[in-house]
């Protein structure tokens, strides 16, 4: 990197708060403003359910950044939540950056680290010891809140993080830098999406002696806490639920309305999610129905479908392990060609860059 400084006159572009360290460090002038070859707007790599997909992202449409905080989840690497950002960005038609972008959630984008799983199954021994990439990823915010709140049931809480204006320049810069090139071993103890997360606050603050600095935290729980502890997050804008979801600081989890769409139309959950499509299409049509048990059933029939989603996504699973096994035999040509082209929903979002950090 010292070499590059040095060397290379895109450095300040291609890594601009290491070139702004190696300045401090080596007793250089601060830039005034930067070099014409750098770019106000950036292309970034956004994963969305069909890919990764280039992404202008332009500094002077992020209004804010939130410490996105997911609730516990079933899974064992999801007992202690999931911690993100999400970037607020001003709808391009907007002049002014205002507390009015955040009606702008089309546009927002979620940072968030998670491990790189090419395997078929996620294997919790490799997690443990190392064995997966751990990797910046963007991804629309609006995914993100179907992800949790619709497919894993779980709450989103969206706080503001206090900044300022240099750190949030410095966020800007940063995450541009980590999706184009961070990579590292994902741990899920020691080195996961709570410690990732902490360390980049850490990396853009802008006083030696910030609090920021002191913290540890090993869970994303653990980093909400603590962060609400030393004045970054304010938890009291979530303490009123009412509140907090028209104000978007709280996405709850879609669980609350499938409980009361069971009772309103008075069946057992347990047995009608195992009863076959055929046979709930016939309870339906023998029902005599007001508008809010047939708003209820759709409901219910929107989780049935998620529900149907994931377990084909499981039998998908199996077949493509098979398939791997036995090298297609057993598969036709056609059958290979359809599970073969699954193959990219399980990818992580690698893609080649031209020389290194932020591309010119």
């Amino acid at each position: 990197n010292a070499l590059q400084f040095t060397t290379d006159e895109t450095y300040e572009c291609r890594r601009p708060l290491l070139s702004a360290y190696f300045r401090k460090v080596f007793e250089m002038p601060e830039l005034e403003e930067k070099p014409d070859k750098c770019k106000t707007t950036s292309i970034v790599r956004v994963s969305d359910n069909d890919g990764v997909w280039p992404h202008e992202f332009d500094e002077t449409k992020l209004f804010e950044v939130h410490y996105l905080f997911a609730s516990k989840g079933k899974a064992l690497m999801s007992h202690w939540g999931h911690a993100m950002f999400r970037l607020v960005m001003c709808a391009p038609s907007r002049t002014a950056r205002d507390e009015k972008c955040r009606e702008d959630v089309a546009h927002h984008i979620v940072l968030t680290y998670r491990a790189g799983v090419d395997d078929f199954k996620l294997s919790y021994i490799k997690g443990a010891i190392g064995g997966y990439p751990s990797l910046a990823y963007l991804v629309p915010f609006l995914n993100v809140v179907e992800e949790y709140t619709k497919t894993e049931l779980r709450d989103l809480i969206s706080l503001p993080l206090k900044l300022n204006e240099e750190e949030l320049h410095k966020f800007f810069t940063h995450t541009q830098q980590q999706n184009w090139s961070y990579k590292g071993d994902y741990r899920f103890l020691t080195r996961n999406c709570a410690t990732e997360a902490l360390w980049f606050l850490k990396t853009i603050t802008s006083s030696d002696s910030d609090d920021l600095l002191k913290l540890n935290a090993a869970t994303p729980i653990a980093l909400y806490r603590k962060l609400s502890r030393i004045g970054r997050i304010d938890r009291k804008l979530v303490s009123d639920t009412k509140s907090a979801v028209m104000n978007g600081f709280l996405y709850e989890s879609n669980e609350t309305g499938i409980v009361r769409a069971y009772k309103t139309v008075q069946v057992n959950r347990k047995t009608y999610e195992k009863t076959a499509a055929l046979k709930r299409r016939e309870i339906f049509q023998a029902r005599t129905l007001n508008d809010r048990e047939t708003a209820s059933f759709l409901v219910i029939e929107s989780r049935l479908r998620v529900l149907s989603e994931q377990k084909l996504m499981g039998k998908t699973t199996e077949a493509l392990q098979s398939l791997t096994k036995k090298g297609g035999e057993g598969f036709s040509v056609q059958e290979c060609a359809t599970l073969l082209k699954l193959v990219s929903k399980f990818t992580s979002p690698i893609v080649d860059n031209a020389g290194y950090g932020i591309p010119l």
